[in-house]
């Protein structure tokens, strides 16, 4: 948010939660500000209340009760303030110098540590003024008692030295791990005790609990899955963890997936990825066996429109996958082109007994899953082979439904990789899903993902790159 609110031009930027309140005094306060001759960076904290029983005054300046008592008032009155727990506001003036320089951790939005990382940054570099405007600036939360507690995460540790969320040990730990407190070990709270806002120590975010992933398998499913208890899932190393964590995804973690190997050891082909391609068939015939239809999609595979309509009209019995057949004319369901990277499989008895046979056999050969895959479902040399684009597995009576190419498209096919604008070249032909396999190479697949303009997301930064509504710059006065 903060590397957001940057790329606009205004002269000033706020950062505010979306279900904070704020009164007229923000404005009065920030024009204020405004004439400070000096970098600054301006926080605050607003008041939580749990009922609002006021309305809007007739000429529209004042919100009052029935008894004229006016809301200003008694939120100026207010002796149950604790400026630990109400949620923070922020806002800084772009003059010269930007809020923060560096790489934001990969923060879960909303789960604690961002805010008092980014105001300890700005004490600890001096590169502007920070001050604390919690009781020039009016401003409130209506919150329901019974979740009161949760509030604090956004900002700090509990004065109670409560147990928090496993969200929030998580940005915790991303937070010892940036910046000062990572280079420096700096005691963030002996340097903002003037600002009366308890924040992270170092200390602290070095005595915090190991964080571990916080649900099981099936706790997982039975939140995640749609109504028709369908799962898409990802296959993604452990290095992407923290960054699908920070946005909000369910991320498992497997066990029995191979360890103790180098980055440079997964590339296709190598007796590793061998390994640990198989796992992926694993893990989807135990969520079948939990009773949940799975989409597994590959991390290198592009959506542009949801496919899981289309996918459920194949019906019951019948196992719909990504053909690898590049040549343009011809079956497309040939020895060995069952993409095993893009296949929609339910959670019926024919499917999870022919998957039950892909493991058993993956279990005991020596190539990768995607050969196992189809000697086992579509018979060696194809014996199993219908028509151009089926197979018939003839223990289970499961049917091998080979997608269209033009709808999903593998990275071969049709040269859409090689077009000057792969998205425009891919929506006129309808496609649904891109794949980035047929690359020799991490470094090419990562090229070609780069150049096509496909690949919205910048690792210097940990941004995505998605394009922002510019809006006009806005000065008070």
């Amino acid at each position: 948010m903060v590397a957001r609110a940057q790329a606009f031009t205004s002269d000033i930027s706020v950062l505010i939660d979306p279900e904070t309140i704020v009164l007229p005094d923000f404005v009065s306060t920030l024009n204020y500000s405004y004439k400070v001759d000096h970098d600054w960076l301006l926080v605050a904290s607003s008041r939580n209340v749990s009922n609002f029983p006021f309305y809007l005054s007739d000429d529209g300046k004042n919100w009052q009760r029935k008894d004229g008592k006016r809301f200003q008032e008694m939120l100026d009155q207010s002796p149950h303030w604790n400026l630990c727990e109400g949620r923070l506001l922020m806002a800084w003036n772009s003059v010269a110098l930007p809020l923060y320089t560096g790489v934001l951790p990969p923060f879960l939005y909303g789960k604690g540590v961002h805010d008092p990382l980014v105001i300890s940054e700005a004490l600890s570099n001096e590169f502007k003024f920070v001050f604390d405007a919690s009781w020039t600036i009016s401003s409130f939360s209506v919150v329901d008692p019974k979740h009161r507690s949760n509030l604090s995460s956004r900002g700090t540790i509990g004065s109670d030295g409560g147990e928090r969320s496993w969200e929030y040990v998580g940005n915790s730990h991303l937070g010892s791990l940036y910046g000062s407190s990572f280079f420096h070990g700096i005691n963030y709270a002996t340097l903002i005790t003037e600002l009366k806002i308890k924040l992270l120590s170092y200390d602290q975010l070095q005595s915090l609990a190991p964080l571990d992933f916080p649900f099981s398998l099936e706790s997982l499913l039975s939140v995640i899955a749609d109504k028709n208890k369908t799962v898409v899932l990802a296959v993604a190393g452990y290095s992407y963890r923290d960054m699908l964590m920070s946005w909000g995804l369910p991320v498992f973690s497997d066990p029995s997936t191979p360890s103790n190997t180098s980055f440079d050891d997964c590339d296709f082909g190598t007796k590793y990825f061998q390994r640990v391609s198989k796992v992926k068939s694993r893990m989807v015939l135990q969520i079948l066996k939990l009773g949940y239809n799975v989409l597994l999609s590959d991390v290198d595979v592009y959506w542009f429109k949801n496919p899981l309509p289309l996918l459920y009209s194949f019906g019951p019995s019948v196992l719909t996958a990504q053909s690898d057949e590049y040549n343009a004319t011809g079956p497309i369901n040939l020895p060995w082109t069952l993409n095993s990277g893009f296949y929609f499989a339910r959670c019926d008895a024919s499917t999870i007994a022919a998957m039950e046979k892909v493991v058993k056999h993956a279990a005991t050969s020596n190539l990768s899953e995607q050969p196992n895959f189809y000697d086992t479902l579509c018979g060696e040399g194809g014996s199993n082979r219908v028509g151009d684009n089926r197979c018939m597995e003839p223990e289970t009576n499961l049917t091998i439904h080979f997608l269209d190419r033009n709808l999903f498209p593998n990275g071969a096919y049709s040269g859409l990789w090689q077009k000057k604008n792969v998205k425009r070249a891919c929506e006129k032909k309808g496609c649904f899903v891109l794949h980035n396999n047929w690359f020799t190479g991490r470094l090419r697949k990562l090229e070609c993902q780069v150049l096509s303009g496909l690949r919205e997301y910048d690792i210097s930064t940990r941004m995505c790159m998605h394009s922002w509504h510019r809006t006009k710059s806005a000065i008070f006065t």
